[in-house]
């Protein structure tokens, strides 16, 4: 299925996993918007992000997160501490 999810130039957010920066584009899209004329499978590479673990892993630990959705990089939102509370 060629959905945003899939395409190596989706990053998703490292907050909001749902929602995440087109590489290509420079645009925010959703995870399963698409599909979309610069789709490009993904691939492996040395180091990794896993959204469901929420941390980056080397290709050595692959194993532990075959079933998982992981990403070539995430994108990190420079404005998030507007979005999440401070715990005042």
């Amino acid at each position: 299925m060629k959905v945003c999810k899939e395409c190596r130039w989706w990053r998703p957010d490292a907050v909001l996993i749902y929602v995440g920066e087109c590489e290509r584009k420079q645009i925010s899209t959703k995870e399963l918007d698409g599909p979309c004329e610069v789709f490009a499978k993904k691939v492996e590479s040395e180091f990794m992000w896993c959204s469901d673990c929420r941390e980056t892993f080397h290709k050595s630990e692959a194993k532990r997160h075959r079933e998982h959705n992981t990403y070539q990089e995430v994108h990190v939102d420079e404005d998030v501490h507007e979005y999440i509370s401070a715990g005042d």
